[in-house]
């Protein structure tokens, strides 16, 4: 499947029939176990821990050589789209899908995850997909991954752009926090992923495209950055807003690095 050509969010219907005529690779991003307990049928497994070098509360990014290591295991390629799955919370999936277009590829999300998929009927297998390895060249891409420093430079210029931070309110507001410190960064505006997304029983979706035009208010003329407490609200965010054909550039260190360091401003 030429990634071009690939949406950033599939219906479990949509998704049954690229898998009918044109496959794409098929990312299985759950733990091992519940892939092992019934996948979609070509899916590969790669459990979304194996990107995160930080096993702890946080989430930290691990480095491009790892990067290109695990998706040329699964088969994955710049030159080819991936289709990625998870459970429903749509998290996991969101994140992997940004760390593949952040490094240079193209990704969709399977909308809901498994929980839609099964919720529609969609067939199972439980037998492991032995994927044919390929080579994923990591080429980091800047309107898409943002760090620390770039942020600062933005919040402290003149006319800075539009800063999404995209945890739930009380976090925004500074009632509620689990870092080394409470509020936002400053000159944020609040966009909570939740907004953008519909609850079903087990499940989560992306909202269509005129809902999600209602809620994302945003001027993208000039480029948007956005964040959240570790990264992976704002990688989901990153999806959604593809969906109405827009980029945002995702701060992976996010809340929890920005608060850490008490040489940079907040406020609440």
């Amino acid at each position: 499947l030429r990634p071009a050509e690939l949406a950033p969010v599939l219906s479990p219907a949509a998704l049954q029939a690229l898998l009918r005529e044109d496959p794409p690779v098929l990312i299985d991003v759950r733990p091992e176990a519940d892939y092992r307990r019934g996948h979609i049928p070509g899916a590969v497994s790669l459990p979304w821990e194996l990107t995160d070098a930080d096993p702890g509360y946080n989430v930290e990014l691990v480095p491009y050589q790892v990067i290109e290591r695990l998706f040329g295991e699964v088969g994955l390629s710049r030159e080819e789209g991936a289709v990625i799955v998870d459970g429903g919370s749509l998290l996991e999936a969101g994140w992997v899908a940004w760390i593949v277009e952040a490094h240079g590829g193209r990704a969709s999300l399977l909308n809901g995850g498994m929980g839609a998929w099964e919720a529609a009927g969609g067939p199972l297998e439980a037998a492991a997909e032995i994927p044919d390895g390929d080579r994923f060249v990591a080429l980091l891409q800047p309107d898409r991954f943002a760090l620390r420093e770039g942020v600062r430079r933005l919040v402290t210029s003149g006319d800075p752009p539009p800063l999404l931070d995209m945890r739930d309110p009380e976090y925004f507001r500074g009632e509620l926090s689990h870092a080394a410190r409470a509020g936002h960064i400053p000159g944020a505006r609040s966009l909570p992923v939740t907004s953008l997304l519909e609850v079903r029983e087990g499940y989560r979706l992306i909202l269509p495209e005129d809902r999600l035009r209602q809620r994302v208010d945003v001027d993208f003329s000039r480029p948007v950055t956005a964040y959240c407490k570790r990264g992976s609200e704002a990688a989901l965010g990153y999806m959604a807003i593809r969906r109405l054909g827009h980029r945002v550039a995702v701060y992976e260190g996010s809340w929890y690095e920005w608060a850490a360091d008490t040489n940079l401003p907040v406020e609440r």
